[in-house]
């Protein structure tokens, strides 16, 4: 009978499964792209897009500061082919102390255009694919609101809670895996294997040391981390996230 204690024990059961259920659900679909798409080598930047945006757009300012000519400027001709770097060097006044939100925000279709590449090459997960691993938790958050409705139109009281209370874990759970979710097993892979190339300490030049700090983050940096400005700044806090599987290369 809907509304007594043992209904509610049983549905808190089998809410929580289905929450377990769906984190496995988007493990799986993430581990089952394990090949990636037959293509040239990534940038750095795109190698920074495999964390996210942010990562993408720290990558592209460091590299400018690291690839400056002796008059101070920054020419889109010094990053080697890298197009989303150069399109930030023409942004011409953008880099006199741009922070990487700026950046980002005046180059958002730029960088729109990496991760539908990085779609298309099987190491970022399809919009399709984030869509599948939402449903169980979504559909589920909108069948405990219809209870939610029910206990109390059939004078439930203080009952209707909890299924209110599991509606909103749900979504929660949802937000959780939204976050989550970006970088497929080909991805990881495919970072592991670069960062046995891009040692830090080994790097020679400029696009090679842009590839360590895109796969490395801070790490690459060495003790040139200080202050030198919010740009600077900005840019070492974007490489400590992971806006995608969050979780350490090595892993993959």
């Amino acid at each position: 009978m809907v509304g007594n204690p043992e209904f509610f024990y049983w549905l808190s059961v089998i809410v929580v499964v289905i929450a377990a259920l769906a984190f496995a659900w988007r493990k799986y679909l993430l581990w089952r792209k394990r090949e990636i798409e037959p293509g040239r080598e990534l940038t750095p930047t795109e190698v920074g897009c495999l964390y996210g945006h942010r990562r993408a757009a720290a990558v592209a300012l460091l590299w400018l500061d690291e690839s400056v000519d002796d008059r101070g400027r920054r020419s889109a001709d010094t990053v080697n082919g890298d197009a989303y770097t150069a399109h930030v060097a023409r942004r011409g006044k953008s880099l006199t102390a741009p922070t990487v939100e700026a950046v980002r925000e005046a180059t958002g279709d730029r960088l729109d255009e990496m991760t539908d590449y990085l779609i298309s090459r099987r190491l970022l997960a399809s919009r399709h694919d984030r869509r599948l691993a939402l449903a169980p938790l979504l559909a589920t958050a909108v069948v405990l609101s219809v209870l939610t409705v029910a206990v109390v139109i059939n004078g439930g009281g203080v009952s209707a809670l909890i299924p209110f209370a599991l509606a909103v874990g749900m979504v929660a759970a949802a937000l959780v895996i939204r976050a989550r979710f970006g970088r497929t097993r080909a991805g990881d892979t495919y970072l592991a294997r670069l960062s046995e190339v891009y040692q830090p300490e080994l790097v020679s030049d400029p696009r090679a040391w842009a590839y360590a700090v895109a796969i490395h983050g801070p790490a690459a940096l060495g003790t040139n981390t200080g202050d030198h400005g919010r740009w600077h700044l900005s840019s070492v806090d974007a490489l400590r996230t992971d806006d995608y599987r969050r979780q350490p290369v090595a892993s993959a």
